[in-house]
């Protein structure tokens, strides 16, 4: 596994970083775990409230639902396991320091949308009506969190020239591949989102109720980017100051993280939310078409 010792000890990792690296290991399964027990007590809501909500019998909606959990879990475990210890004294050392591995929104991102594949496969392929409800009331706002995460990293890590220094060239001239693993926890989420859109969310097929998942995803990612945000300038004022990614060093003064703010709250609700609703929007129609066929053929 490419967390042992030996591994990280053949590329010039100390025994202090390696157990550093442990540490972070768990503090990300202790945040898959607590994003589970969130999915769970949502599933116990609809239990209560749906008990009535029925799924729908489709091979392809059993192998969509298998392969999205198979994929973004698989992500999860490369970044979790793949991604190098942080240098001693580095900033991504300091930045870990109080909150883990959970200073990274690559982090929070992989952990909601695997509970969330988690929860749709347990709809879809064992027949658990309450986890498809619960699966489908965040179904856009886990879509917008996973395809942000995409685009941002693009936009501020891949092509960002003091990340790729301070990232990725060290790892990368100590033989360790860090490229395909960081491509991988980062761009996989997008076509997992997509693929749970197209093919597992019906979009009800009523206004209303396009108006209403707009309404509250709106609310849901704007609260979480405020969340985010905040979270990253609690976790720099207990570290001594302290930022997970590299361009935030640039933001010296409340103008620029507010700016910053308001940026990132227009990307996700103004620009990535409103074509998610969009996707949906149109698989409602594809999948009532499509999977009504298939049902029509296999009869």
């Amino acid at each position: 596994a490419l967390d042992r010792r030996a591994h990280w000890k053949a590329v010039e990792c100390s025994d202090e970083e390696i157990a550093n690296k442990a540490r972070l290991s768990r503090l990300t399964w202790l945040g898959l775990a607590l994003a589970a027990l969130f999915t769970l007590s949502s599933c116990v809501v609809d239990d209560a409230a749906q008990p009535q909500r029925r799924t729908h019998e489709s091979w392809l909606r059993k192998a969509v639902a298998s392969v999205n959990l198979g994929a973004v879990f698989g992500a999860f475990l490369v970044d979790t396991y793949g991604s190098p210890p942080p240098a001693k004294g580095s900033d991504p050392w300091q930045a870990t320091k109080t909150i883990g591995p959970l200073a990274y929104f690559t982090k929070q991102a992989l952990c909601l949308q695997c509970t969330h594949a988690g929860a749709t496969f347990v709809g879809e392929v064992l027949g658990r009506t309450t986890s498809c409800a619960a699966a489908d009331r965040g179904a856009t706002a886990v879509a917008v969190v996973a395809l942000s995460l995409t685009l941002l990293f693009l936009k501020l890590n891949w092509f960002e020239e003091t990340w790729q220094r301070e990232a990725v060239d060290p790892w990368t001239a100590r033989g360790l591949p860090i490229r395909a693993v960081v491509l991988v926890s980062h761009l996989l989420p997008a076509p997992v989102a997509l693929l749970d859109l197209l093919f597992l969310r019906s979009g009800g097929g009523l206004l209303s109720a396009w108006i209403e998942d707009a309404r509250q995803s709106a609310w849901i990612l704007a609260t979480y980017v405020l969340f985010y945000v905040g979270l990253t300038l609690l976790n720099a004022r207990l570290n001594g100051g302290f930022f997970p990614y590299p361009f935030m060093r640039l933001f010296t003064t409340p103008t620029h993280w507010l700016l910053f703010t308001l940026a990132v709250l227009f990307f996700v609700v103004g620009v990535v939310l409103p074509f998610v609703l969009a996707v949906r929007a149109l698989a409602a129609s594809f999948s009532a078409f499509f999977f009504f066929s298939v049902a029509a053929s296999s009869d």
